[in-house]
């Protein structure tokens, strides 16, 4: 094979009309569909007391400015009619939902509208509890539903609920259910409907970091992923839906590092630093791609902060590549959100807090920046895709962009699984081949055909 790499571009200010703001931590505010869309929701803080959620979609070619959301402010105003913090999730076709923290009633509630690919629905109310103060929802799509979990102390105190949207929100549950506060929740949900949940609690005096799961007979009891001597904070969930990983910051050596653990079949490996201890880190998040982990976080190293990616390889446990992505001279870079699109391309979008705005209300630019992925051409005969097992399954990843057919038989022959128009990546987990054995794979387009021996032990 013949690879010609990609560069990132350059920056490019693609909102710099208000003051905009995501969430502080794991914010899934930067989606993407299989349209090859990208999708981003925030909420502007340019009106009295905000009040509006915007959203924005990149076709591949151009942003295009899709919604603003105007909450109804009729049950107060000024602070009571604050609306901020939006999560959104997108199905494969474009549909979305986006939901939001809202202050009319004097407590924080979640709402929500579904976009059905032509018109916004009429509000739909999430929580209602009215005495308790509900925060930081996090949405996920997967396994055909909408996935929520956010944090709520109408039980005295914080713990983490979750819930799921289809045609309607269905019962919350409190998957945490302490007597002691859990913050920071972070979601992923893989294709086989299997949901991961972190947050922090205190640990002697600080708070550590651990983790909830629900294969389908229930939520687990608590699973340490990291309990320092340190506070750990910035959790964030990193998967491609085979393989698992957690990042978060703690400042165990006196300044903010950045630390990455694994998770394998039921327990988190030891934690691994990734930084180099000299400045303090801020706003990890990050994406899988082909077996790696790349990862977008702010770096104290000068006044305003530097943007930077590595790209972490969990194999050989070594950082391939650091980049700077951006540093702006007047502006205090914040809150990187980073998508992997159908297409292969990394996208990273930031908010800068320029110190020299033009006008009081347009101080908050959301930046973005774009990873094309990697060209593979092929000279010879050799496979054109990586095939291993994984934590999940069988997970094949494509080098090219060609669309393959992929069949497993079991040994007499027998077709026990198929998929057609497979592009980029296909996982196959124990919902496909339920019982140990050998099996035998045929992966073709029109030009090429290659088989494959699978020994599933689960």
């Amino acid at each position: 094979f013949i690879s010609v790499f990609s560069q990132w571009t350059s920056p490019v200010d693609i909102w710099p009309y208000s003051m905009a703001y995501f969430q502080p931590n794991a914010a899934h505010s930067l989606v993407s569909d299989t349209l090859g869309n990208v999708h981003i929701a925030w909420y502007d803080a340019s009106r009295d007391a905000y009040g509006c959620i915007k959203k924005t979609r990149f076709d591949g070619t151009d942003w295009i400015y899709t919604s603003s959301i105007f909450d109804d402010s009729s049950g107060g105003t000024g602070y009571y009619a604050l609306s901020w913090m939006p999560t959104l999730s997108v199905e494969p076709d474009g549909k979305c939902l986006l939901v939001w923290e809202d202050y009319r009633t004097g407590s924080f509630e979640l709402y929500g509208k579904y976009f059905d690919n032509t018109i916004w629905s009429s509000q739909i109310t999430v929580t209602n509890t009215f005495e308790s103060y509900t925060w930081f929802p996090k949405l996920y799509f997967a396994d055909e539903r909408h996935n929520l979990v956010f944090i709520d102390d109408s039980s005295g105190y914080f713990n983490v609920y979750f819930t799921y949207f289809d045609t309607m929100f269905q019962t919350k549950v409190d998957i945490t259910d302490t007597n002691q506060n859990c913050i920071s929740p972070d979601l992923f949900v893989y294709p086989d409907g299997e949901k991961s949940v972190l947050f922090t609690t205190e640990f002697n005096g600080s708070q550590a970091l651990y983790n909830v799961r629900n294969s389908g007979a229930g939520w687990s009891d608590f699973i340490k992923v990291a309990e320092l001597s340190s506070n750990i904070y910035y959790p964030n969930i990193i998967s491609d839906g085979a393989d698992e990983y957690a990042i978060f910051t703690s400042e165990l050596s006196g300044v903010s590092d950045l630390f990455i653990s694994q998770f394998s079949k039921t327990s988190w490996s030891g934690y691994t630093i990734l930084s180099d201890t000299r400045s303090n880190i801020y706003n990890p998040a990050g994406v899988m791609q082909n077996g790696k982990v790349r990862i977008v976080y702010v770096s104290d190293e000068n006044q305003y902060g530097n943007l930077y990616s590595i790209l972490y390889n969990p194999s050989t446990k070594e950082i391939e590549e650091k980049t700077l992505l951006a540093s702006h001279e007047h502006g205090y870079i914040t809150l990187p959100q980073i998508v992997l699109d159908s297409r292969g391309d990394i996208h990273v979008v930031y908010i800068v807090n320029d110190d020299t705005p033009i006008s009081p209300t347009q101080t908050n630019d959301i930046w973005w920046v774009r990873l094309p992925h990697t060209k593979i051409f092929s000279t010879s005969k050799e496979k054109p895709y990586i095939a291993s097992m994984t934590y999940k399954g069988y997970i094949i990843s494509f080098n090219d962009e060609e669309s393959y057919n992929v069949t497993v038989m079991d040994k007499a022959g027998r077709k026990i699984f198929e998929k057609n128009d497979v592009v980029r990546q296909l996982i196959i987990t124990n919902k496909e081949l339920k019982r140990n054995d050998i099996y035998f794979m045929l992966i073709e387009n029109k030009n090429s055909k290659y088989g494959e021996k699978i020994v599933w032990l689960r």
